[in-house]
């Protein structure tokens, strides 16, 4: 299972919303690369694909290609500051 990255929440602490798919890959040593798939509730999620051993190159490429096909990446602003 896979999920979105961890909460942060001021109030009552961050807490775990599941595992990332960057386990499968560091566990085995293969090669992988996260790449902008849109955007949840204002945050921003990835899609990360996995290789052969040794296919950095031909990672890289699907990365690459799979960017400029969808254009989900979204240029990082700065939200206002939380007061509490």
């Amino acid at each position: 299972a896979t999920g979105t990255s961890w909460c942060i929440d001021p109030i009552n602490g961050d807490y775990w919303t599941g595992y990332g798919g960057y386990s499968i890959a560091a566990k085995t040593g293969y090669p992988s690369i996260t790449v902008p798939m849109g955007m949840l509730m204002g945050l921003p999620l990835g899609l990360s694909f996995i290789s052969k051993p040794y296919d950095e190159p031909g990672l890289i490429s699907i990365g690459y290609a799979f960017e400029q096909l969808t254009k989900h990446r979204i240029k990082p602003g700065f939200l206002p500051a939380f007061k509490s």
